[in-house]
């Protein structure tokens, strides 16, 4: 029977049931040591079950002491040692205490092997300041499409012969790629893309090399939940956009803030007497991550895989930074563009229904317009509103009471903006011809709605936007995906110029 492959990146703790001691804090700044269990499930929170002599809080009155359940306490973080010994962190833990039992749920675990422990320290449960969060400084991941979006292969070169030497052997050879890896740098982080690979050359019988995308990723102290929100997704997001699929996060392990990040192998002597100087090897991230939307499933690169993504972002070729990218997202992030909060926040919705795809697609176009042309409406509306009152002053000498009243209550109090307005806005983007709205006239739906209401192309998506966000009419699933189809390129074209992307990468949308 064939051995099973070992995998390329390694999940040292595989979702399971592991037994535990848990480390709770106890009276007068104690530590109780409680024995329980752990669940690990990919993509869950973390669950875990205390036993035994719990540090329960009562009111003592004379003779009588009074308790009351369940009593429930929040820390920042609660530490585990499991039955192999391996350290554990659950952070953001919320643990609830009954009479003979307890619970444990987090929002995040974090679990490293003993085997893992630094060599310059001795083994202990991971700690942090008394008030403090647990920090690191970095982080080795992979997300969905990532080996598409760098854009460049591990090997670069390989040799297959196609007949023997002429003492009838034969000679295979690979290269690896001078293109990898790849180091984008900012101010305080820097950015990675690389490939780890596995190798088989000790069976004499089988020879094999495998590759698995990473990205690595330093940057300042970090909470977990930072490390996640500011790197893991926003590569991830950007991953889905360049792909027009919702990427999944496969792997990620993070080094602590206080770890070394290598370890000195000493010196040594070899046979003739001479002294070799001691060799600094790097230590990779070692904790590995349990929480929401984390997968446990890395994967391993093959063409067909890469070139079924589609990417539309190849980041080697089209000289773009990586990490520019991340800053980027930060900034729209933190402005709360309308285009992250509406269609970046949905990318997991595109096995949604057709028509409420094609409306949240729609919104999506509304607020980036409404967006990035604020300054203009801004103006506008000071000159509306300018012109509204003088009109008003010249009119009330000239109307009867109740007609002026009506024209007052008529007259519009902000200028008037329409969807037409938005998708003409829109479709100004860099495409290569037939334009947007040629496309999209090109559609069955459009196709019918302009003749059967007898409206330019704009006017039949406003049209069927209106009949299905009120309700008033329905159309053919199919027909509305061949309109979202052309819909989600423009959107995802937009997201990705608010990125930075050159129009080389919008222009592939289109192709």
């Amino acid at each position: 029977m064939p051995r099973e492959k070992s995998p390329v990146l390694d999940c040292p703790f595989p979702p399971d049931d592991y037994l535990c001691t848990w480390h709770l804090p106890g009276s007068r700044k104690t530590t109780v040591h409680l024995s329980g269990m752990l669940e690990l499930r990919e993509s869950r929170m973390p669950y875990g079950r205390i036993y035994g002599d719990l540090p329960l809080v009562g009111t003592t009155t004379g003779n009588e002491s009074v308790m009351s359940f369940p009593q429930v306490h929040d820390y920042p973080f609660v530490r585990a040692t499991l039955a192999n010994g391996a350290e554990l962190v659950v952070l953001r833990a919320h643990v609830t205490f009954w009479p003979e039992h307890g619970s444990i749920r987090g929002a995040a675990a974090v679990v490293r092997s003993s085997s893992h422990a630094s060599p310059l320290r001795s083994l202990h449960p991971p700690e942090a300041e008394p008030d403090g969060p647990v920090t690191f400084a970095r982080a080795r991941f992979q997300v969905g499409a990532l080996d598409a979006i760098l854009g460049v292969a591990p090997l670069g070169e390989k040799t297959s012969p196609r007949e023997p030497a002429g003492d009838g052997t034969w000679t295979w050879s690979a290269t690896t790629s001078p293109a990898t890896p790849i180091s984008w740098t900012g101010t305080e982080d820097e950015l990675t893309g690389a490939y780890a690979a596995k190798v088989n050359t000790f069976d004499f019988y089988n020879v094999a090399i495998r590759f698995a995308p990473v990205l690595d990723a330093t940057m300042p102290p970090s909470t977990l939940f930072d490390v996640v929100h500011r790197y893991v997704e926003p590569v991830r997001a950007i991953a889905s956009i360049a792909t027009g699929r919702s990427q999944p996060i496969t792997h990620l392990m993070l080094s602590k803030a206080d770890e070394p990040t290598h370890i000195a192998i000493p010196k040594s002597r070899d046979s003739e007497g001479r002294t070799h100087e001691p060799i600094f090897r790097e230590l990779l991230p070692a904790w590995q991550v349990y929480g929401t939307g984390l997968r446990q499933v890395p994967y391993e690169s093959d063409s067909e895989t890469v070139r079924h993504h589609e990417s539309v972002l190849l980041c080697r070729d089209d000289e773009v930074n990586l990490l520019d990218l991340v800053h980027a997202w930060w900034k729209l992030t933190d402005e709360r563009h309308p285009l992250i909060e509406t269609y970046a926040g949905m990318l997991h919705a595109q096995e949604d229904h057709p028509r409420s795809r094609f409306l949240l697609l729609i919104q999506s176009l509304e607020g980036l317009h409404g967006h990035e042309t604020k300054g203009e409406y801004e103006d506008a509306m000071k000159m509306h509103i300018e012109r509204r009152v003088q009109i008003l002053e010249r009119a009330r000498d000239h109307l009867e009471r109740n007609d002026f009243r009506f024209l007052k209550k008529s007259l519009l109090k902000e200028p008037f903006r329409s969807l037409e307005t938005a998708l003409k806005w829109s479709f100004k983007i860099h495409v290569p011809e037939p334009s947007i709205e040629a496309r999209l006239a090109r559609t069955r739906l459009m196709k019918f709605v302009s003749s059967a209401e007898d409206c330019s192309t704009l006017d039949a998506v406003r049209r069927v936007r209106n009949h299905l966000a009120h309700g008033t009419r329905g159309f053919d699933a199919q027909d509305l995906d061949e309109v979202n189809e052309i819909l989600d390129r423009v959107v995802r074209a937009h997201a990705l110029r608010l990125l930075g992307c050159p129009d080389l990468v919008l222009a592939r949308l289109f192709d």
